[in-house]
């Protein structure tokens, strides 16, 4: 098998296991263990290989935070704003004819429209399910890129042990035409010739040497381990042939590849962002408690509740009058919709 032939059956068996939804659910840590390194890249396997990259590759680990702090935002984005506290101290008292009012507090929770929370709720979602995919897509590519080195190594294996048999073919035909030439059986332009070949096949396999060695430090760089860091041989693995037709595959990709859910889950996501821009253009709501501490009144005849505090309950709204910022904010989301 050629080396085009392996970077293709790598790529093939990459795309087949992103069609079938394979990335979260195979590539768990409940589903492939990962060992330590000691005993790991001794004699690694490919599904260790790609359950270790899942585990400690950064883009992985980026991708998987993310997700996470996208749905705890859930949370945030749904909860009622906080309340606020506002207290007022004169330090020359209001006089009022129930006694000077020494300072007063104000206890008020903004309420938004009904619905506008649960909107943005469902936007949140869609963006849960955005960077799920994401995640997805982030194993997807790294294990991918593992597969792809694993077979690139495989085959640079194979070929140093082909030039290896080949090297001692050219060393025999080497001494049999410097026997030849020295019994006047050859011409010297063969001697040269079985020397030139030898030499470069040692050359190539030198090459292979410092091909291996890169290969080597772009896995290790996968796996987030020191560029350096050993590993052992891989294995011949075996490789099915393609089950499924071009059409399938395309219906396939149409409903697991990560870039087109993703891309669905935007397009469903500015168009409720149009929704919710509709219930920004709403007022909010305000309640609150209002209290005032009065002090005794200094005048010869007090009324009979004189010196008592005063309580209140307060209603507001917001009024929305700039209908400039309102009609920018619809046109806006529709456009990001179209």
């Amino acid at each position: 098998m050629n080396r085009k032939n392996f970077i293709r059956s790598a790529l093939m068996a990459a795309v087949l296991l992103s069609a079938a939804g394979f990335p979260l659910k195979a590539l768990s840590a409940e589903a492939l263990p990962v060992e330590e390194p000691a005993e790991l890249f001794t004699n690694p396997t490919l599904p260790e290989l790609i359950g270790y990259a899942y585990e400690h590759n950064p883009s992985i680990q980026a991708a998987r935070e993310e997700w996470k702090a996208t749905v705890e935002s859930y949370r945030v984005r749904t909860a009622y704003p906080d309340p606020q506290l506002m207290v007022t101290y004169f330090p020359d008292p209001i006089e009022t004819r129930f006694g000077p009012q020494d300072w007063n507090a104000t206890l008020s929770q903004m309420i938004p429209f009904p619905g506008k929370l649960s909107t943005a709720g469902e936007l949140v979602e869609t963006d849960a399910q955005i960077a799920r995919l994401k995640l997805d897509q982030a194993v997807r590519n790294v294990a991918t890129d593992v597969m792809i080195s694993w077979f690139e190594l495989f085959y640079i294996n194979t070929a140093r042990q082909t030039a290896a048999r080949n090297a001692g073919l050219l060393d025999e035909f080497r001494k049999i035409s410097e026997t030849a030439y020295a019994e006047d059986r050859t011409i010297f332009q063969d001697v040269i010739k079985a020397q030139t070949q030898t030499a470069q096949i040692r050359y190539d396999m030198i090459l292979l040497d410092e091909l291996e060695e890169t290969e080597k430090t772009r896995l290790n760089g996968l796996l987030n381990r020191p560029p350096d860091a050993p590993v052992g041989a891989v294995q011949q693995i075996p490789v099915d042939p393609v089950r499924f037709s071009l059409t399938e595959l395309y219906e396939m990709a149409g409903r697991y590849q990560e870039e087109i859910r993703i891309a669905g889950l935007q397009t469903e996501k500015a168009e409720k962002e149009v929704d919710l821009a509709r219930y920004e253009n709403l007022p909010d709501f305000r309640v609150g408690l209002f209290y005032a501490g009065i002090g005794e009144p200094d005048v010869p005849s007090p009324p009979p509740d004189a010196g008592d505090d005063a309580l209140g309950i307060q209603f507001g709204m917001e009024i929305p009058v700039w209908f400039g910022k309102n009609s920018g904010r619809m046109n806006r989301a529709r456009a990001r919709a179209r």
